[in-house]
């Protein structure tokens, strides 16, 4: 099949993505252009903390961020949906030498990210515990996430509404989380939170989430920058 036009600019840059990707690794449509570059995705990992700690990646996908928590050292947990990325993922991950590091669950984020509904606090209160016991954990992990971002026409805005542009939609296109909510959620159930969003969030739009102090990284390429870490 023909690939779709808005991926090329992606596969062009397979091995920025992966630079093992001739060792056969595999990644659908969507996975494709949803991959953390490695460079960062590595980076990201060194950012995030010291080796033998628990990490969740919330949306997993084929593993670009999986796999570099996995170098590092993290005992990693990768969510998704999809029964076709988390079997990508599986093998990606063997292609790495990391699947004995890493557990993929096959769970709904807005489950796994509920509130009781007597809970009103932004975020739903701090409970580190709360996504652990769901996923069976016996110590709060940090959070990794890299929430879909709306598609590869996202860049053409000149700036990222974030309670719409991350939020988790359902097969009709309504939104089920909002995307501010997806992340003052996850802080309220973590040790610590870091999440890849796309470079047009502005800072305003960061510091109106009033989530406490974040520290704020260009995360570049080739001298472009490709998103932020926060």
């Amino acid at each position: 099949a023909k690939m779709p036009r808005a991926l090329m600019k992606y596969w062009r840059f397979r091995y920025g993505l992966f630079s093992r990707w001739e060792e056969g690794i595999v990644a659908d449509d969507e996975g494709l252009f949803s991959i953390t570059p490695e460079r960062i995705a590595l980076q990201q990992a060194l950012r995030m903390g010291w080796h033998d700690m628990v990490a969740v990646d919330l949306f997993g996908g084929v593993g670009g961020n999986v796999i570099a928590l996995a170098r590092m050292g993290f005992r990693v947990y990768s969510v998704d949906m999809s029964a076709v990325r988390c079997a990508a993922l599986k093998h990606n991950c063997r292609v790495y030498g990391v699947a004995d590091r890493v557990t993929v669950v096959q769970r709904d984020v807005v489950e796994l990210l509920s509130v009781p509904e007597d809970d009103t606090t932004p975020g739903g209160g701090a409970d580190p515990m709360r996504l652990a016991t769901r996923l069976g954990l016996d110590v709060p992990p940090f959070i990794f996430m890299s929430p879909p971002w709306g598609g590869p026409d996202y860049i053409s805005a000149t700036s990222f509404n974030i309670a719409e542009g991350l939020a988790l939609r359902g097969d009709d296109g309504a939104i089920r989380l909002a995307g501010d909510q997806v992340l003052k959620r996850s802080l309220a159930q973590a040790i610590g939170l870091m999440a890849f969003i796309p470079r047009n969030t502005t800072v305003e739009a960061l510091n109106a989430l009033d989530m406490g102090p974040c520290l704020l990284e260009h995360s570049h390429i080739d001298g472009r920058v490709k998103g932020l870490s926060v």
